[in-house]
């Protein structure tokens, strides 16, 4: 407890706050996925239904062999972004999740890319703190693939769904130069996946009439290399 108080008195001291200008990041934790089945539905090609024959039985294909329900994976972020008067920045996010990816049966994992705008209060309160909280708004595109048992096959077989995001959250950075702060983000993603790719190989894709309630959490924790184009 001493060494925390002896480390935050260090910090207060040091003139290093929050500037304007380009920064990178670069985070690792987790994303976890809650969600439901997808909504039965029949999927088609060239307007006939995908029909599975396993020896005398067939049946048609359908979107509910896959759930958005995946729990936990790994995750990676990346963002690069512009901070503007302080207060105001814009940023493009890279996320990267996956688990099992040595295991081929097994492995799932896909990404979100989103542009998003953050507001800093305490920097349009007041600069030059190291501590930076921020909140973030912003929207992107989402896609996630995964290996499910289907009916009619030995094996796994591999799907994907995709579709546009909303993502909220905050976090915060604390700086230790000027050109450097550790961050930890909190986001929640809400995933409206819509299209669904039965057989990539086979462009078999289905638009989804409905789409399966999603919410993602994301925490990651990281450090962002901060460059001051003004100076």
């Amino acid at each position: 407890m001493k060494k925390a108080v002896f480390f935050f008195l260090i910090l207060c001291s040091v003139n290093v706050y929050a500037k304007e200008g380009f920064y990178v990041s670069l985070g690792l934790g987790s994303d976890i996925f809650f969600g439901e089945q997808m909504p039965s539905e029949v999927i088609y090609k060239n307007n006939y239904p995908v029909v599975i024959i396993s020896g005398n039985a067939q049946k048609e294909a359908t979107t509910d062999i896959v759930s958005t329900d995946l729990g936990g994976m790994f995750a990676l972020d990346f963002n690069m972004g512009y901070n503007i008067m302080n207060y105001a920045s814009v940023e493009l996010k890279l996320n990267f999740t996956g688990s099992d990816i040595t295991s081929k049966g097994e492995r799932k994992g896909g990404g979100f890319v989103s542009g998003i705008a953050k507001y800093h209060p305490l920097n349009h309160w007041k600069k030059d703190y190291f501590i930076d909280p921020y909140v973030f708004l912003g929207g992107g595109y989402s896609m996630i693939g995964m290996n499910v048992e289907e009916w009619g096959f030995p094996e796994k077989q591999s799907k994907a769904i995709a579709g546009g995001f909303f993502e909220t959250g905050l976090g915060t950075d604390v700086y230790i130069k000027n050109w450097f702060s550790l961050f930890l983000d909190l986001s929640f993603y809400f995933p409206s996946y819509s299209k669904f790719y039965y057989d990539w190989d086979k462009d078999i894709t289905h638009e989804m009439e409905k789409t399966p309630s999603t919410t993602v959490f994301a925490i990651i924790v990281g450090s962002r290399f901060h460059f001051n184009i003004k100076e």
